[in-house]
């Protein structure tokens, strides 16, 4: 190995290590904070899922009630998706352009 190649090598394990310390101290600080929103997380899935389970009864039985219950589970999705981009935010898990790098629940 170069110097060169060494000196790369460092700089970047330097920089991971930093990353790795920064993401362990924003865990430590916001563990109440990520405990709360994950149970929003767990809360919102589990109501979404009972919303879609409505909307595919109500879809078989033809229930007029059918378009009400489509919009309650959109707007539970986009609550789910909010709540868990926040669960991301306070892992440290974002990119820094507001998306994270992986996929929602």
């Amino acid at each position: 190995m170069t110097d060169d190649s060494e000196s790369k090598a460092r700089a970047a394990l330097a920089e991971l290590e930093a990353k790795a310390a920064f993401r362990l101290s924003s865990l430590i600080k916001n563990d109440g904070a990520l405990m709360n929103q994950a149970r929003e997380v767990a809360d919102l899935s589990a109501r979404e899922l009972a919303s879609l389970e409505a909307y595919r009864k109500a879809s078989r039985e033809k229930n007029a009630a059918l378009d009400g219950v489509a919009r309650e589970s959109g707007d539970l999705a986009g609550k789910r998706k909010a709540a868990f981009a926040r669960f991301r935010e306070l892992c440290g898990s974002n990119d820094g352009n507001g998306e994270g790098s992986g996929r929602q629940p």
